[in-house]
């Protein structure tokens, strides 16, 4: 096999791969036996038939292209290898001729160039976490509403009742919702759509009402439903309103496990909620110390990386559909727009994630953040028993050593980020190696960009 290399530009190279005889070989007798086993060939049992017979059967360039399914992956994975390349996915390969050789012309995306910022002269502090004033009181009173019953009653319905209604909802006269004898408490929510808890005020039992509201253009809701109106025909059916209790020591002590006074029920909230805010304070400080170390960095991605990461992105979008079951032709159709626009508006996001990657990986190395065996096994732990009913499944889930994999990675990047947040705050000392990387010397985790998730 002979190969020579083309430098691109943008962390991607060419390689020209010209299969000799021998290298070949191997896979025209796996292609031999392989099609022996399909095709008649009258006067031989199957599989017993010459190779001759065989490729005169079924005709040379589909006995070549049976060979060659297995022999492309192969031989440029050795072509690979053989160049010393660090690849950061799979390579794009095309058979440019098949006689009188085999050519192969492979497009190989290398792990992105990454130049680091001085992350480690970063400083930004954490800010003070304070409880905001009537915080537990309001914490109180939402445990008081929620251990409340509700009681029938035969009056209008308003604000905070539990209505159970016919609900129907039709989006381009196809429904979205469809419903029958469905419980809602009447807020000001905005769900299913801003504006619903106020359009049954004021119903009546048995009452009908048919109203149009728009569904919120954002992450939260499906594709097929963002930002279109909503045709809503809801009858109601029951009204209950709650029978909240007193607050008082009696209270306290069916709360949770029990407490022995409403004094110590709000000091358990106050406890609880300062963590909480505290846990919230840590985050929003370590996207903000994440945010400047990628603002001040600078990667170059390989194109047919981002193209990739788009693929991913894409493939998100149709399974978070509840699409999953149509090909990408007809989920895009039902986007009303061209696969070249959907592609192009999921492009920076692609780039936004793969940088993060990278740059986060390039840290993770510097630093030598490691998991070790005991943390990725609680975690695992901890995704089983969050699970709940589904604890059997995400055990299976987590069987699997390429999915356990996955889940090493997110919580490496998670612990990388975390360092990090600690040496903006001069909590930690910056360990690892001293000396500065250079695009040259890549992070081999960052082959894996594409598949990091914020969840496995």
């Amino acid at each position: 096999m002979k190969v020579t290399q083309e430098e691109l530009a943008q962390r991607q190279v060419v390689l020209n791969i010209e299969v000799e005889p021998q290298d070949l070989e191997p896979y025209l007798q796996r292609a031999h036996r392989q099609l022996a086993q399909r095709v008649d060939v009258p006067g031989f049992r199957k599989g017993k038939a010459p190779r001759s017979l065989v490729e005169r059967l079924v005709g040379h360039e589909t006995f070549l292209h049976e060979a060659l399914h297995a022999a492309v992956p192969d031989l440029t994975d050795r072509a690979v290898t053989e160049q010393g390349l660090e690849i950061s996915s799979m390579p794009d390969v095309e058979i440019v001729e098949t006689d009188p050789s085999v050519l192969l012309k492979a497009t190989v995306p290398l792990t992105p160039g990454v130049e680091l910022a001085d992350y480690r002269s970063l400083r930004i502090d954490l800010p003070p976490v304070e409880l905001e004033e009537g915080a537990v009181d309001e914490a109180v009173e939402e445990l008081r509403r929620e251990s409340s019953p509700w009681e029938p009653v035969d009056r209008p319905i308003q604000m905070d009742d539990l209505v159970v209604m016919d609900l129907a909802g039709a989006v381009d006269g196809q429904y979205v919702l469809n419903q029958t004898n469905a419980s809602y408490v009447i807020s000001q929510e905005p769900f299913p759509a801003a504006g619903f808890g106020e359009a049954l005020v004021g119903m009546k039992r048995d009452e009908t009402r048919e109203f149009t509201l728009t569904f919120p253009d954002d992450e939260t809701i499906s594709e097929n439903v963002k930002g279109k109106p909503c045709n809503f025909v809801v009858t109601a059916k029951e009204s209950k309103e709650r029978h909240l209790p007193e607050l008082d020591d009696e209270f306290a002590k069916g709360v949770g496990n029990g407490f022995d006074s409403l004094e110590a029920l709000r000091e358990d909230i106050r406890n609880r909620l300062s963590e909480s805010k505290r846990r919230d304070a840590v985050r929003a400080h370590e996207a903000d110390v994440v945010e400047r170390v990628l603002q001040d960095s600078r990667v170059e991605l390989p194109p047919l990386l981002i193209e990739r990461e788009v693929d991913h992105l894409l493939e998100e979008m149709q399974e978070s559909s509840g699409q999953r079951q149509k090909d990408v032709d007809a989920y895009v159709a039902s986007l009303g727009k061209s696969e070249e626009e959907v592609r192009a508006e999921l492009h920076p996001r692609a780039v936004e994630r793969l940088t993060r990657a990278a740059v986060l990986s390039q840290i993770a190395d510097r630093e030598q953040v490691e998991v070790s065996p005991e943390a990725l096994e609680e975690e695992a732990d901890a995704m089983v028993q969050g699970s709940g009913a589904q604890g059997d499944q995400m055990q299976n889930f987590l069987a699997e050593p390429r999915n356990r994999d996955a889940v090493a990675r997110n919580l490496r990047t998670r612990l990388t980020v975390q360092r990090l947040g600690e040496i903006a705050q001069g909590i930690v000392e910056p360990g690892g190696t001293e000396e500065q990387e250079t695009p040259e010397g890549e992070e081999k985790e960052a082959a894996n960009a594409s598949q990091e998730t914020d969840q496995a």
